[in-house]
């Protein structure tokens, strides 16, 4: 590759080959390692330059996130101006790739290779990409596949510091929530409307402990019963060899976390759920008790104070087989949960303390006439459980509707 640079042109489509090929290898790369990440490679379309340098071709090819002709030179721009020594070996090729990152202010996903560019190349009939390489040296072709894995590292690093969904980007209140302790979060989508209702389901008994201690509690993430809390499937297992080279975990992924993060959990909808009223109100057509709290998004994050940050969203629910859960903060795997629970539409409060959470739990001030539109007696409850709920809300100077479940409504005809 120290041949002297000719003044040459390469035949018609010979960098917009190589431009092609180093496209498909890349992402041929991505489907055998995460095919879970493929859709959103911004790897679609492509543009490139292609600069013919001691007598190599050196092709630089930018991302384009949608499908597009490849669009670059025909023929290689002649250059006699080395801009940064070509790499002799897959080593140096790592330490070149960055600095020309740098130096053209490319992004993650663009990528970079080296490739003979020999005096043949203007011949119409020279061969294409698969025969030209049974035609490399052993390092020619070990500095291809160092780009291509190279290419490969920085376009899943790119890729998983984007938002896992496109709602983060939608979701763009006109209003912002008034209060200091709410802190918005790139893991945390909010409802597009943030006057969604939202409700709570719960027994008597925890209905009076919110009346009497006047605090949303928030279960610690270890307490919630669900082992996967904070966990990671198999999609993240395949791709760990290439996050974590060197065999080193994040630091998030310390069971410690789960005991030191708060959660309080609510459903989103603007009626009531038959489901829930069964999960979590304890309430069956034998034991026909339980509660349910209407609130919403806005009241109830603007209703809680106290000393902790807080930040919410809706919990994403996700195929861990396939779905790739983002490694790269601490709240991604705590927003997510897998697909079996759909059926919740939940919305999650969370907190992190510095210190362990105690196991009962740990609860924030909260200003129940901001917080509580209404609450519902369970379906078919009996008339005295209505009388007592609102007798309970008067003692302690609640001003808020005692309402019948919906679901007791007859129907017409």
């Amino acid at each position: 590759m120290s041949e002297k640079p000719t003044r040459r042109q390469a035949r018609g489509g010979f960098t917009v080959e190589w431009a092609l090929a180093l496209q498909e290898a890349v992402l041929a790369e991505a489907r055998a390692r995460v095919p879970e990440l493929v859709g959103r490679w911004p790897l679609q379309g492509i543009r490139f330059d292609a600069l013919a340098i001691e007598g190599s071709l050196v092709l630089i090819v930018r991302s384009l996130p949608a499908r597009a002709t490849p669009s670059g030179p025909s023929a290689p721009v002649i250059s006699d101006d080395v801009e940064l020594p070509l790499p002799s070996t897959p080593t140096g090729f790592a330490a070149w790739d960055e600095a020309m990152h740098r130096r053209h202010k490319l992004q993650d996903a663009d990528l970079l290779s080296i490739v003979p560019f020999p005096a043949e190349a203007a011949s119409d009939d020279f061969a294409r990409p698969p025969e030209q390489w049974n035609q490399f040296s052993d390092s020619e072709q070990a500095i291809w596949s160092a780009s291509v894995n190279t290419g490969f590292r920085r376009g899943l690093l790119g890729v998983l510091r984007e938002p896992a969904t496109q709602a983060h980007a939608d979701a763009k209140p006109s209003e912002p929530i008034a209060n200091q302790l709410y802190v918005p979060h790139q893991e945390f989508t909010p409802p597009a409307n943030l006057d969604q209702p939202i409700w709570r389901y719960i027994s008597m008994t925890k209905f009076i402990a919110l009346l009497e201690r006047r605090a949303v509690f928030f279960a610690r993430a270890d307490l919630l019963g669900d082992p996967w809390e904070g966990g990671r499937g198999q999609a993240n297992a395949r791709a760990a060899e290439d996050l974590y080279p060197e065999g080193a975990p994040p630091l998030h992924l310390a069971a410690h976390f789960t005991r030191r993060i708060g959660v309080s959990c609510w459903h989103a909808q603007d009626g009531e759920s038959a489901a829930m009223w069964s999960l979590y109100a304890g309430w069956c057509p034998l034991r026909r008790e339980g509660l349910a709290i209407r609130s919403t998004f806005r009241r109830l994050l603007e209703s809680v104070h106290g000393d902790d940050q807080i930040h919410a969203g809706q919990v994403l629910y996700q195929d861990y087989d396939k779905d790739f859960i983002p490694e790269d903060n601490l709240f991604a795997p705590f927003m997510r949960k897998r697909r079996s629970f759909e059926h919740e539409r939940e919305i999650r409060l969370i907190l992190l303390r510095d210190e362990e959470i105690a196991a009962g739990g740990v609860e924030a001030p909260a200003d129940l006439d901001a917080l509580i539109c209404e609450v519902r007696v369970a379906p078919s409850a009996p008339g005295w459980l209505r009388e007592l709920t609102e007798a309970l809300i008067a003692r302690y100077g609640l001003d808020a509707p005692v309402r019948q479940s919906a679901m007791d409504e007859q129907p017409l005809g």
